[in-house]
């Protein structure tokens, strides 16, 4: 590894962080202002390869302990939101059948007071499902984002003790030298620091 060498560092345009140490802060730099597509230098310039290094962040989210603890308790709470709207869903086509069957002994009067109340029964049960799944979501996210958090903290401590000057996400790079990629290590410190984290579904 070419490690006096001065090195433009490239990142994707679109959606990507650089964590940059600097100070002593962890400080996330984002290049939303640049065109889609369109590679952007480093906002710091160029950097020694050696003191540059990459974290792989959605790996850390997928296969830490915590990561994983979250999954379960994800799979468990759409399990529960299944069964309830399995029973709704049921209960919904059973009004519907009634209906349909009892058409010749209902007046047209009471026919469209039913038709009506099925509808707004349905339009209801629609709602229930969307809500659910919108929380779900947002409880998902909820839970990667303290991740994230820690990850960010655990990654200041690892480029301190390696006396790193940036680190960046691996899915920011191309091309370019290689580089240190502390990914591991911050996963063994991140399991040890945030073993499990608690999925809190939004009221």
């Amino acid at each position: 590894m070419a490690t006096n060498r001065k090195i433009p560092m490239l990142a994707l345009a679109a959606g990507l962080v650089a964590l940059s140490l600097l100070s002593g802060r962890v400080q996330a730099q984002g290049t939303a202002g640049a065109p889609a597509g369109a590679p952007a230098a480093a906002p710091m310039g160029s950097f020694d390869a050696a003191n540059i290094g990459v974290v792989d962040v959605p790996y850390l989210v997928q296969n830490s302990a915590a990561g994983k603890a979250a999954r379960t308790q994800i799979e468990k709470l759409r399990a529960e939101y299944a069964k309830s709207l399995k029973s709704e869903e049921s209960r919904m086509r059973k009004l519907n059948q009634d209906i349909v069957e009892q058409r010749a002994t209902l007046s047209d009067q009471a026919y469209e007071k039913r038709v009506e109340d099925f509808r707004q029964k349905f339009a209801a049960y629609r709602r229930d499902a969307q809500t659910r799944q919108l929380k779900l979501e947002e409880a998902s996210q909820g839970a990667a984002r303290k991740i994230e958090a820690a990850v960010v903290q655990i990654v200041g401590d690892v480029a301190k003790q390696r006396k790193l000057e940036m680190v960046l996400s691996r899915q920011a790079l191309i091309g370019g030298p290689e580089v240190a990629d502390i990914t591991q290590d911050v996963l063994a410190r991140l399991n040890q620091r945030l073993p499990s984290v608690k999925v809190e579904v939004p009221k």
